[in-house]
């Protein structure tokens, strides 16, 4: 399998938001920066595989130094590297563990996140430019994953759609998104905070990474969990977390958990998330 880096312009910064909502039927917010990659990699995924889930399938750099702005996405679609000026690493320290799950009708449909690295997953397809598809081993959901950046605003984009490709009505459809951030290399100082809006992790006189609902479309839910690997049963379709001012003497992680409800077969819904960095 071929890993390609790309190599851009100009700009950057630090503080790492993740941003999710909107249905897309068409592209929304500012304009991005359309990403040359290869439209079509067949991959040699194995399931449950972790390496899958931490490796770098395509790698983004702009520019060097105080200026850089690095990140990557792994074969499961997992993202992997987020760095800025001189190497503050923001995800890759440690146990690297960003990802989402999937469920319906309070049952966990397919997980790729940390030591569950595409689980209750098929082997991923890369149908098309920045795109990675699942689906879940039952048969029933699709998952695609697209993404995209906007350097001038420091953006990562990941758009994620879940389609019913089973023959009944999917009830209670949950799709949540988790990072254990890990800030400037290191993987304890930082402090965790969560509001009806945010959620949010900074390591003082250095880093922050906010994580936001963009819409109000669905129900969302912005939380802190007391481990850096959540529980991905329950928390796939539980709002149940801390949610307190937190000073982290142990390894924690955010998640944006959202309630898309009914999905008819043949349809999809489609939730945003980006990454803002900035210092």
């Amino acid at each position: 399998m071929s890993h390609r880096r790309i190599r851009t312009g100009t700009g950057l910064a630090l503080c790492v938001v993740l941003l999710t909502g909107a249905v897309v039927a068409a592209d929304t917010g500012p304009p991005v920066e359309v990403l040359a990659i290869p439209a079509v990699d067949s991959g040699n995924q194995v399931a449950g595989d972790l390496a899958e889930s931490t490796n770098c399938r395509e790698t983004f750099e702009k520019n060097t130094g105080i200026a850089a702005f690095n990140w990557c996405y792994s074969d499961d679609g997992n993202i992997v590297m987020i760095e800025h000026s001189a190497g503050l690493e923001h995800v890759g320290n440690g146990t690297i563990t960003e990802g989402w799950c999937v469920s319906a009708n309070h049952v966990q449909r397919g997980v790729t996140y940390g030591s569950q690295a595409n689980t209750n997953l098929e082997t991923p397809t890369y149908p098309g430019i920045n795109k990675v598809v699942h689906k879940t081993v039952d048969g029933d959901l699709q998952i695609e994953q697209k993404f995209r950046e906007n350097y001038r605003n420091r953006r990562i984009t990941v758009t994620m759609k879940v389609k019913n490709l089973s023959d009944e009505p999917l009830t209670n459809v949950y799709l949540a998104r988790f990072i254990d951030a890990d800030l400037s290399n290191t993987t304890g100082g930082d402090v965790w905070t969560s509001n009806s809006r945010s959620v949010s992790v900074s390591e003082p006189g250095s880093s922050q990474l906010d994580l936001v609902p963009r819409t109000t479309k669905y129900n969302a839910n912005s939380l802190i969990y007391s481990s850096f690997l959540p529980d991905l049963d329950q928390d796939c379709y539980s709002a149940a977390a801390d949610t307190t001012l937190e000073a982290s003497a142990s390894d924690r992680s955010m998640g944006v958990f959202y309630q898309l409800g009914t999905i008819f077969p043949g349809e999809s819904k489609a939730v945003i998330f980006d990454y803002y960095i900035d210092i």
